[in-house]
């Protein structure tokens, strides 16, 4: 049984059962995707021959705190664009 077949049997599928397939494909792939980012940094972050003080500030955006970062700063945009967005409902009232 080739890809192709596998496709159009999942085709045939329930759409509920499909979906589930589709949330744990793509856990996977993105579990693959952090793990390589993860590994590659950290290999580049050891392999690099800079003086103390600089690597301590390559330390500080690790992965996770860099994400972190992120995710804190979206947040903070989607609340402000929300409060916006809760003004402009006011304002038409």
């Amino acid at each position: 049984m080739g890809f192709l077949d596998k496709i159009e049997n999942l085709q045939k599928k329930p759409e509920h059962y499909r979906r589930k397939v589709l949330a744990v494909s793509l856990v996977v792939i993105m579990s693959a995707v952090v793990f390589v980012w993860v590994f590659s940094l950290r290999t580049t972050l050891s392999g690099s021959n800079e003086n103390e003080a600089e690597r301590e500030t390559i330390a500080e955006y690790a992965p996770f705190r860099v994400l972190k970062d992120s995710v804190a700063s979206s947040a903070s945009q989607i609340k402000n664009s929300y409060k916006g967005i809760l003004e402009r409902f006011k304002e038409v009232e």
